[in-house]
């Protein structure tokens, strides 16, 4: 059973969740439509411009928002209420996490066959087309999105833990620090988990079934779909475009950079040790390739059954803490200090924690591997290693690619497991930013988010080229 404060942040954590699942999928279609259907100058610099907030932290978003209006209402402390409340947070994580819904939906469109298109415009307006073809081809990768963002949010420490609001995460994090009741930390881990399992249940069994959740490549179109719209409504949404980035991406960046021109003046070597840079780096780079190896090994043993699929997916909404707690619980004896005491440790956790996100890559995927390929390919040469070499590698590459670089950059930018379990005198860009930021040196923090998004920006450029400048992957 939950006591009142539990059930009370679970109720805050499920509101928040389902606002910013709603808002951002809500931006994301208008994004994703408008820059695929309407003529609107640098559509692929603003596709590649809205995946930026990705790279920011979301506590970073909470920062900056809280630091203007403290400088616009003349450093009332009152207006920090706006920022705590659950629209406050709601507004904060949407900024955040839309980017999330508004890839895995742009994507979507992008792959709907050209020759659906065409063949619906012979016979009934652009507008119809949207509802009925358009709209039915991405309703699979729409309620992936939403789902997703549903659990980013859900299990979000942060910006809750910084604005100081009860949600259900800080409250398995109280169960373990506070009161050290790591039974029931784990106890209120699973509900979560329960949730979205069964969201997933639902969504595999009876509305998206066999269709891949979402789209890893885009069909080449000779004549692109688009609709006439007037100069004025152009002019319109590439405003909301300028706005939109304004607030999601330069904001949460420039105040720190302004605070620190204007006021602060931290040089670059002091703000952002070297071996803080190297370490995420590193750490990244290496976690990243074992991630991948973890997964191949998931996704050929478990997740090709629906069973397996379910429960696996179920886990990404085992909150990041409770993967801290129980790497704690499990390590944390003198005998296996060669794993706990060591960056080991953060690479066994993070290839638990992000194989259910690359195995569902590895998936999708295989479900948009043509068939014949193989089965042509067992007629050439019998099961083994040659074909192996020759026809499986060759087909998994542009994926086990794109899982690479994915998970280099959730490595990078994850702080719950990181903050728990990092060794002793090792760091990494994100936590010594959580740190800085905990005991008030904020001064120290605009220059370090400039290195975070530095190495944060290798793997999002490389899925960027990936997907929209690389021809012969979009064929």
């Amino acid at each position: 059973m939950l006591s009142n404060l539990e059930l009370h942040a679970l109720l805050n954590s499920t509101f928040i969740s389902l606002g910013v699942s709603f808002f951002s999928v809500l931006i994301s279609l208008f994004l994703a439509f408008s820059l695929s259907f309407y003529k609107i100058p640098g559509k692929r610099l603003f596709s590649f411009l809205f995946l930026i907030p990705l790279l920011i932290p979301p506590y970073l978003h909470a920062f900056s928002w809280m630091h203007l209006l403290l400088f616009l209402e003349n450093y009332n402390l009152s207006v920090i209420r706006h920022l705590n409340s659950l629209p406050g947070i709601i507004g904060i994580l949407t900024l955040a996490y839309f980017p999330i819904s508004f890839f895995i939906i742009h994507q979507a469109i992008k792959n709907i066959p050209q020759h659906l298109i065409d063949a619906a415009l012979q016979v009934t307006n652009p507008v119809r087309v949207l509802k009925r073809i358009v709209f039915a081809a991405i309703l699979p990768s729409t309620l992936t999105a939403t789902l997703l963002t549903f659990i980013v949010t859900f299990i979000t420490f942060d910006v809750p833990a910084y604005l100081g609001k009860n949600v259900f995460i800080t409250q398995i994090f109280k169960s373990f620090t506070f009161t050290s009741e790591i039974p029931r930390a784990l106890y209120l881990s699973v509900i979560p988990v329960f949730i979205v399992g069964s969201m997933w249940a639902i969504l595999l069994l009876y509305l998206v079934k066999e269709k891949p959740f979402f789209s890893l490549q885009s069909f080449k179109k000779s004549v692109p779909f688009s609709i006439q719209q007037p100069r004025l409504l152009k002019i319109l949404m590439l405003s909301l475009f300028v706005v939109l980035f304004l607030l999601s991406s330069i904001l949460p960046i420039g105040i720190l950079q302004v605070k620190n021109i204007l006021y602060d003046k931290i040089p670059f070597y002091t703000a952002s040790s070297f071996g803080v840079i190297t370490n995420t780096f590193w750490i990244s780079f290496i976690s990243s390739i074992c991630i991948v190896f973890f997964s191949t090994l998931i996704y050929i043993m478990f997740f090709r059954k629906m069973a397996g699929r379910i429960f696996f997916l179920s886990l990404l909404a085992l909150p990041p803490i409770t993967y801290g707690i129980l790497f704690i619980y499990l390590f944390n004896h003198p005998s296996l200090n060669v794993i706990y005491a060591t960056p080991i440790i953060l690479i066994i956790a993070y290839c638990f924690r992000f194989a259910p996100l690359v195995s569902e890559l590895l998936h999708t995927h295989t479900q948009q591997v043509n068939p014949q390929y193989l089965e042509a390919a067992r007629l050439v040469y019998p099961p083994s290693l040659r074909m192996f070499h020759r026809i499986v590698i060759p087909l998994y590459k542009p994926v086990l690619f794109l899982a690479w670089v994915f998970s280099f950059w959730l490595v990078a930018t994850e702080l719950p497991i990181t903050l728990l379990i990092q060794p002793p005198g090792f760091q990494t860009i994100i936590t010594r930013l959580f740190i800085v930021l905990h005991y008030g040196a904020v001064e120290l923090m605009s220059l370090m988010t400039v290195a975070l998004l530095f190495v944060s920006l290798l793997p999002i450029l490389a899925i960027y080229f990936f997907f929209h400048i690389d021809k012969k992957n979009d064929q």
